[in-house]
Formats: structure tokens, sequence, C-alpha cells
């Protein structure tokens, strides 16, 4: 159960930076196109959802209070970024939209929470690792012990 949890890390890690990537094609393609929407359905769906199981299968695996917690975080983060777009919402001068400072300051966070979603996310997969790897340690001598007295 715990290499489920390390190829969870992983699939985050990857989602997370695919997510990058598609906020880049998003901003730098031609508006009609309408690619920023994968950025968004990445985001909603895939983000949410790794996250989500990976919380779930930190519990199963007994990780660990402060694994438990860190692996909440991402979670925590990725349903973060709608609400500083909601907040950012709230500075926005509606006979002069372009000009909302203040509006433009908050939603810039978005960047900067998305980052420390996939740093959290990679202290977790090296942590995973490191629980993958102690579970193969504890159970090797196990096997060895079952062999010899064969």
């Amino acid at each position: 159960m715990r290499s489920v949890y390390l190829v969870l890390t992983v699939i985050l890690l990857v989602a997370l930076t695919v997510q990058f990537y598609l906020a880049g094609v998003g901003v730098f393609s031609n508006p009609d196109d309408e690619l920023f929407s994968f950025h968004g359905m990445n985001g909603r769906y895939v983000l949410t959802v790794a996250s989500l199981l990976l919380l779930i299968v930190s519990f199963f695996i007994k990780a660990g209070g402060r694994t438990i917690a860190l692996s909440a975080l991402p979670l925590v983060l990725i349903l973060l970024q709608p609400g500083l777009f909601m907040l950012a919402g709230l500075f926005v001068n509606p006979d002069a939209p372009a000009d909302s400072m203040a509006a433009t300051i908050i939603v810039s966070f978005h960047v900067l929470v998305g980052l420390g979603a996939w740093v959290v996310t990679y202290h977790l997969f090296n942590r995973a690792r490191g629980l993958v790897s102690t579970a193969k340690a504890a159970s090797a001598p196990a096997a060895e012990s079952e062999s010899v007295s064969v």
C-alpha cells in the first residue's frame, strides 16, 4: 500500500508540472483557441482527485501525523486556488476593471500557491520513497528467516 502512496505522489507531481505547462500554453495562445480551459480542467479534476486520494491513502498506510498533515497540504492549496480569484473579484473596480491593482496582486499569488503545492508534493515524494524502502527493509529479514527455516 505504501507503493500506492509513492505512485500517487508521482502522479500528483507530474500533474502539477503539466499544470504549469498548460498555464503557459493558455497564456501564450490565441484566446479564441480556448486552450486555457485545459489548465482549468486539469486543476479542477486531476489535481483535486489525485491530492484527495493521496490524503486518503496516507491514513491507510499509517504514515504518521506529520506526513498525514503534509499530505493534506496539496489538497488545501489546490482548493485555495479558485478562492484567490473570488477574493480578487472583491477588489475589482466595475468602472475600470483594468485598473484594479489589488485584484492583480491577489490573483498573482495563484502561481506561488501552485508552486507551493509542487514543492510540498516533491517533499512528500521523498518521504514516500523513504516509507517504501523502510517497508522493504523491514520485510527483508522476515523473508530471509522464512526461506532459511524451510
